[in-house]
């Protein structure tokens, strides 16, 4: 048998391991999942089952149920050939409609309260999406959860109760500030989320309850 150059002969064998090679991170890359880590969860004070009560300034309550929790997978990039998939969770609520066609009360079921979701660099985001009667939080309700965890906390008196895990959430955009259902900011416990809000002309409305259905049998 003539010699063969090697080029010659390992050339087919060798061009498929290039190909395998160069193919190797995109072919893992497709199949990456971005998972929530079961310790980022602990940042969510809800179990889903949760009833909350708020009692206003001007002597007004407003009721939210908790309705259970959300979790899916999602592509980062619905028009990659190859996306990267990430998981989301969402505590779900229903809650007054802070907006109510001909100024009637009604509820409205199975909306986002706060949740977790990843992005494609395997980084955690918390947002919180509150809405109640007559009120509704407008500003930037997103943050990666590294810097919601650097906010500073505050103490403060709630219903009687001190909080000394508070963090303040301010509307920093003003969007549709003219609005009378627009809130100013929120009052975030870490320990028990959403703890207070702040409209404007100085309207306050603060936890006055939160249990459970079961805590009532």
């Amino acid at each position: 048998m003539p010699y063969l150059p090697c080029a010659i002969r390992f050339g087919p064998y060798k061009m498929r391991l290039h190909i395998s090679i160069l193919l190797f991170p995109l072919l893992c890359a497709c199949g990456r999942t971005n998972r929530i880590p079961n310790n980022d969860l602990d940042i969510l004070p809800y179990n889903g089952n949760e009833i909350l009560i708020f009692e206003s300034n001007l002597a007004e309550t407003d009721t939210i149920f908790l309705q259970g929790s959300n979790r899916f997978i999602r592509p980062t990039d619905p028009l990659d050939l190859f996306p990267i998939k990430a998981e989301h969770y969402f505590i779900l609520n229903k809650h007054s409609d802070p907006n109510p066609p001909s100024g009637k009360h009604r509820y409205l079921d199975g909306h986002r309260l706060v949740g977790l979701a990843m992005n494609e660099s395997n980084e955690t985001y918390i947002e919180i999406d509150f809405a109640a009667k007559d009120a509704w939080f407008y500003g930037e309700s997103k943050s990666t959860l590294k810097k919601f965890k650097e906010l500073p906390e505050k103490t403060l008196l709630i219903s009687g109760r001190h909080f000394t895990d508070v963090v303040i959430i301010e509307d920093q955009k003003k969007k549709y500030f003219e609005r009378t259902n627009h809130i100013e900011r929120l009052y975030w416990s870490r320990s028990q989320g959403i703890i207070r809000y702040d409209k404007k002309h100085d309207e306050v409305w603060e936890l006055k309850e939160k249990y459970t259905p079961q805590q009532r049998r």
